[in-house]
């Protein structure tokens, strides 16, 4: 029977029918009837096959020699599936040079044994490597996460999105440490891919699990959410939602709160738990613009873990402030900054961006519709709640704050436990 070196997760639908699913070190996995191999010293065009590297659901990875240029290649050749779809993945490869993404010297559909031709990466998957090891160190675990980030930055500038990114589809390179992605079966230019099926069920976004139609310009960050899902599997050793049956891992992703990663490890704090589910929203409105956008949201969070949180809280009201500054540091050991003017507010999160923003709604100058508008287009400042206190705020007044991107009202005279419990929830305090 033909092995595989090292393990490869498949990328199959819920509904395959050939596949039983096991539990295996805590994760669902997939174990599949092996594939007819090809004997080692076979001869594709001028390649050699050498010994097998891995298997998917759709054909096996070779190690090979290209005789013609004496160069070490890695062969994927299609055992099923339909040839059209072998030709797209070569296609998205050749549009795409970057050092995080693997490179492809060809492809062949026209043979008995259709192939592509790509860079051989010494090394090991990233999930060889979390199961080896489990979770890994917070430096680490940037350090692999910002090369995925520039490779997937890579795909969608291109115009595509990747469709199935997981530890099983990205090598470490043994010399250097680079992170490679690889696997792009299922990516799709973005133009033409509003409606997609298939991937992996651990690491699905929300939207894909449901079916649900996507606009085009937010496709790209359903590969943000499987890059949140691996984030969270790096830090803990554990996935957000794990079941042996495909069909609740997939109803789990759709409807079901992501749980906080400091509770399946204890390195994790509040704010790295707060970078990591804001990869995980179920809208992808609500997630980072890009992978690179998340991943620095995720390094300000690593860096800054142990520091208490950082409240802004700006109105005109002097004796307000000083009510706010005293309760919330006492109710929630924070630290709390002031401002009594818009302006004010501005400045203090240009230099030095808060966990939390509280804004008077009316405020002499920048008044608070203006501060969250500016303020919600500042780098850094994604996923940041704002919260909008008021005495004469109107319904229509709300409903505009809430499309600027403020997630929570309050009237005057504020109600100072309503608050500091809604603080606390959202800052995973």
């Amino acid at each position: 029977m033909c092995r595989a070196a090292s393990p490869m997760a498949l990328s199959l639908w819920c509904n395959t029918p050939e596949v039983p699913y096991r539990l295996r070190h805590g994760r669902c996995c997939v174990v599949v009837a092996m594939l007819r191999c090809l004997h080692s010293g076979t001869m594709l065009a001028q390649y050699q096959v050498g010994r097998l590297l891995g298997q998917g659901g759709m054909g096996h990875v070779y190690a090979a020699i290209d005789t013609l240029l004496n160069r070490q290649v890695a062969l994927k050749v299609l055992r099923r599936g339909d040839r059209k779809t072998l030709l797209e993945e070569g296609r998205a490869l050749a549009a795409i040079e970057h050092g995080s993404v693997v490179r492809i010297y060809g492809v062949d559909v026209t043979g008995d044994n259709p192939f592509v031709v790509m860079e051989r990466i010494r090394g090991e998957s990233l999930a060889a490597l979390l199961e080896r090891r489990g979770a890994l160190p917070h430096g680490e675990v940037l350090q692999i996460l910002d090369g995925i980030a520039r490779g997937l930055d890579a795909i969608h500038r291109a115009g595509r999105i990747h469709g199935d990114v997981k530890p099983a589809n990205v090598l470490i390179e043994r010399d250097t440490g680079r992170v490679v992605l690889t696997d792009l079966g299922l990516s799709r230019v973005i133009a033409r891919a509003e409606h997609l099926r298939g991937g992996t069920p651990e690491y699905l976004a929300p939207e894909r699990a449901r079916g649900a139609p996507v606009k085009a310009e937010l496709l790209p960050r359903e590969d943000v959410y499987s890059l949140a899902v691996m984030a969270f599997e790096m830090l803990t050793g554990a996935l957000p939602f794990d079941a042996p049956d495909s069909q609740e891992v997939l109803r789990l992703h759709a409807v079901a709160r992501p749980p906080r990663p400091s509770r399946a490890h204890p390195s994790v704090t509040w704010r790295i738990d707060r970078a990591v589910l804001h990869g995980l929203e179920k809208s992808p409105e609500d997630r980072p613009a890009s992978a690179s956008v998340f991943v620095d949201g995720l390094r300000r969070a690593v860096r800054d873990a142990n520091r208490p949180a950082d409240l802004l809280v700006a109105d005109d009201d002097v004796g307000l402030l000083e009510l706010l500054s005293v309760q919330l540091t006492r109710r929630l050991r924070c630290s709390v900054r002031t401002a009594a003017c818009g302006e004010a507010a501005f400045e203090a999160a240009a230099l030095r961006a808060p966990d939390a923003v509280i804004v008077d709604l009316e405020m002499p100058g920048m008044n608070g519709l203006e501060v969250v508008a500016a303020l919600r287009q500042r780098p850094g400042l994604e996923g940041v709640p704002f919260v909008v206190v008021s005495g004469r705020a109107s319904a229509n007044d709300w409903s505009l704050l809430r499309r600027l991107g403020a997630v929570r009202f309050f009237r005057k005279p504020v109600d100072i436990e309503g608050l500091s419990a809604f603080l606390r929830g959202a800052l995973y305090l």
